[in-house]
């Protein structure tokens, strides 16, 4: 073990605390940060799939203690992000590493302005009920689901995750809560859930190539645990409001640190194998 993996995964376990504490996975932390330690774009988002099934699986299990998980509607949105998750892992190599590195900045800048949008969850809507909609009923709050728009958008967000790594929970909270009227609690126990097998499905993507490399996972799957096991208990005590304005500011830094690594790191541009 060398100094600067030690480094890397003390700053990963940080990184952890952070995006348990909203159910994010944390690939948009992870792919970024591996290329600024010079290691390979799909050698770090290989990775990062890895450590954002560890990261969500812990929060999960913290979130779950206290009712903020909606299993069902979790299922049912994932069994879609799971195949676009699987398909782009397979066909990711096929990708540049500038390509990906560009689209994920992209989305992490679109996203930190959906953010900073008002996430109250909308009032349940009381005109006639479409028959694609499905009622569920958590934390007290009716919402509804249009699963003609959900399970399209979850699709592409496991599109996203299998090319970048970035298991799409940034994507994932605003869909729940502006779209669907979730609590943003629920959202956030339920995202730690669904980004969960959406890793999973971009990493059986990768895996299915047969040519996973990696790098120091088991010392940097330690720390993401240890992480993710602070972040929820944070959450659970914290007011909504500033956890959204925080987390928006923090997908606009990490947005700049991987066009940063774009630029300085030749690990970012050089392709594998």
């Amino acid at each position: 073990m060398n100094p600067r993996s030690l480094i890397l995964a003390s700053i990963v376990g940080v990184g952890a605390v952070g995006f348990s504490m909203h159910g994010q996975g944390g690939g948009v932390l992870y792919t970024p940060l591996q290329l600024a330690f010079g290691v390979p774009f799909h050698v770090a988002a290989v990775q990062s799939l890895w450590l954002t099934i560890l990261t969500a699986l812990s929060a999960v299990l913290l979130f779950r203690k206290q009712q903020q998980v909606d299993w069902k509607l979790s299922v049912v949105l994932e069994s879609s992000s799971f195949l676009g998750a699987f398909g782009s892992g397979y066909f990711a190599r096929l990708f540049s590493s500038t390509t990906l590195s560009i689209g994920l900045a992209a989305l992490l800048v679109a996203s930190g302005v959906v953010m900073l949008a008002d996430l109250s969850p909308r009032a349940a809507s009381s005109g006639r009920r479409s028959r694609l909609e499905w009622v569920r009923f958590r934390a007290g709050e009716t919402y509804r689901i249009h699963l003609g728009k959900g399970l399209p958008l979850s699709f592409l967000i496991g599109i996203m995750s299998g090319l970048t790594g970035a298991a799409g929970g940034f994507l994932k909270i605003p869909m729940l809560v502006r779209l669907f009227g979730v609590p943003i609690r629920v959202a956030f126990g339920s995202s730690a859930f669904m980004v969960s097998l959406t890793a999973a499905g971009g990493l059986l993507g990768h895996v299915a190539t047969g040519a996973v490399q990696w790098h120091h996972p088991l010392l940097l799957g330690a720390f993401v645990l240890v992480g993710s096991q602070i972040g929820p208990r944070i959450a659970l005590r914290s007011k909504p409001e500033t956890m959204r304005k925080r987390f928006s500011a923090y997908l606009f830094a990490i947005a700049l640190l991987v066009l940063g690594t774009l630029w300085f790191s030749p690990a970012a541009i050089k392709p594998v194998g």
